[in-house]
């Protein structure tokens, strides 16, 4: 293994047990980080449910330090984008006017199938391929099953 930008300490900015939080080397926002499993592994299904719990609480603490909105994101694995062979999770701190139009926010990875048609404004319903999501449906804490 060639030596991972993601397992070197000196850049840990938090950490616990089992995870820590980075800059990410090439932000899209001011305060964009990274969530990495110490345990050096390519891909997030490869954690133990102790580093899975660890990881995502992490995700979570960094979150609730963030006012206002975030993305929450994973390329896990390489077809879905991953550059770095080390398994993480981006926090990426979000403000309206950082882009022109944020509907449909991490469903633009695939382009064609991204497009929203918002109904009731920020904040309200919006459908998307016939689900209608938003407030009260669906969004709030679930509990993260790790693979077996």
């Amino acid at each position: 293994m060639s030596e991972c930008p993601f397992c070197a300490p000196d850049r840990h900015t938090q950490r616990n047990a089992y995870a820590a939080v980075i800059p990410d080397g090439f932000p899209v926002t001011d305060g964009h980080v990274l969530v990495v499993p110490l345990r050096h592994t390519p891909d997030l299904g490869n954690l133990h449910a102790s580093e899975w719990t660890a990881l995502w609480d992490l995700v979570r603490d960094v979150r609730l330090g963030i006012p206002g909105d975030a993305n929450i994101g994973v390329n896990d694995g390489p077809a879905a984008g991953r550059t770095v062979d080390h398994a993480h999770v981006h926090v990426i701190p979000r403000q309206f006017g950082d882009v022109a139009d944020p509907r449909g926010g991490v469903r633009w990875v695939i382009p064609d199938r991204a497009p929203v048609l918002a109904c009731g404004g920020a904040g309200g319903n919006h459908h998307r391929r016939g689900l209608n999501v938003g407030p009260g449906r669906g969004d709030g804490p679930e509990t993260p099953q790790p693979r077996a």
